[in-house]
């Protein structure tokens, strides 16, 4: 297979300003003049490798560095460290033969022209990308087709769903059939029905046409549905990478115990936890304590809780958007800053 994606150790690294401690007058005019700045780490240490015909899910918290990520792929912006190869391009050299071969929605910003039809965006699109009129009306056809959206070419995009505002974004970005599409939340705010849609068009480019994609989400359905591989940001770095299957695999043979008493002593049930089950994970939601075991130490762990009085919990199998949220606490309790330490170079 041919590699799309040739990420290894890519930082993006800004410079931050520190407040002085002191919020008097003295401390203000220090920082307004004197300002003491640290470096942070928008993305740090990030190496992806991703093949033709795959789909990858860049998932995070808020701030986590999924946006950066996008950017720094699509050649918006430059990295400070590491090394980059897109379709065996440096990205943000912006080669007009690499920009023809990339396509990028985001689904909270649309490049339609607000006040005409689709149709005429669309034109737009093929002047631009240089298609020729027969591959352009074939393409066309083929895609509205796909999505439905026969009956929008005419209609004026403010007139439009939002859901048929991001299928339009869709197909305006694939007119010129790239080989690389990047998608920033691209079913956010969008109906169910439009979301399926979506979601099985990204499952039909990617079979048929060897499309390869790159999707930021917080739709866990999206993930399940659309993604091969997954990779897990916190403070800017890439804290897992997986194959969605062995995810979803790995956690079918686990159980998720909810004590729901916040006024147990949680360390001491960990403990006990711990002597039991040597590879459980624990978590916090809403001050309750999570536990995710393994199905065969179930029974021994629902008998530890009796001898130690407890009786309010909750035994539950996985679903594959606990197991995500699980992931991402689990990462979350493990953070530290993202500033650059005096070591660093």
């Amino acid at each position: 297979m041919n590699t799309v994606i040739n990420m290894h150790s890519v930082c993006k690294i800004i410079s931050e300003n520190i407040p002085y401690e002191k919020k008097d007058i003295s401390g203000k005019i220090k920082n307004y003049f004197f300002p003491k700045k640290k470096n942070k780490y928008l993305v740090k240490n990030c190496s992806i490798k991703l093949s033709a015909g795959r789909s990858l899910a860049i998932i995070g918290s808020n701030g986590a560095g999924k946006s950066t990520l996008m950017k720094i792929i699509s050649g918006i912006m430059q990295p400070s460290n590491g090394t980059i190869k897109i379709l065996d391009y440096v990205p943000y050299e912006r080669n007009k033969s690499f920009q023809k071969k990339l396509g990028v929605v985001f689904g909270h910003k649309s490049s339609l022209i607000w006040d005409l039809p689709a149709k005429y965006s669309f034109d737009l699109h093929k002047t631009i990308y240089g298609i020729d009129d027969i591959s352009y009306e074939r393409r066309l056809k083929h895609l509205t087709s796909i999505l439905s959206m026969e009956k929008c070419l005419e209609r004026r995009v403010k007139n439009m769903s939002l859901g048929e505002r991001v299928k339009s974004d869709l197909i305006m970005n694939l007119l010129h059939s790239p080989e690389l599409i990047l998608l920033d939340e691209p079913t956010i705010g969008v109906d169910m029905e439009s979301k399926m849609m979506i979601r099985e068009f990204i499952n039909y480019e990617k079979e048929k046409n060897n499309r390869t994609f790159i999707l930021t989400s917080h739709d866990p359905t999206d993930i399940e549905n659309c993604c091969d591989e997954i990779n897990i940001l916190a403070k800017g770095e890439i804290v897992l990478a997986e194959e969605t299957s062995n995810l979803k695999k790995r956690y079918q043979q686990k159980v998720k115990i909810i004590l729901k008493n916040k006024e147990l002593n949680q360390e001491l049930i960990k403990e006990n936890i711990l002597a039991w089950s040597s590879q459980a994970e624990f978590y916090l939601i809403n001050d309750c304590l999570n536990v995710i075991t393994n199905k065969e130490d179930e029974i021994n762990l629902i008998n530890l809780f009796i001898s130690m009085k407890i009786t309010d919990f909750e035994l539950k199998s996985m679903s594959f958007e606990e197991i995500l949220a699980g992931q991402f606490q689990i990462f979350k309790n493990n953070e530290s800053d993202n500033y650059e330490s005096d070591g660093d170079n």
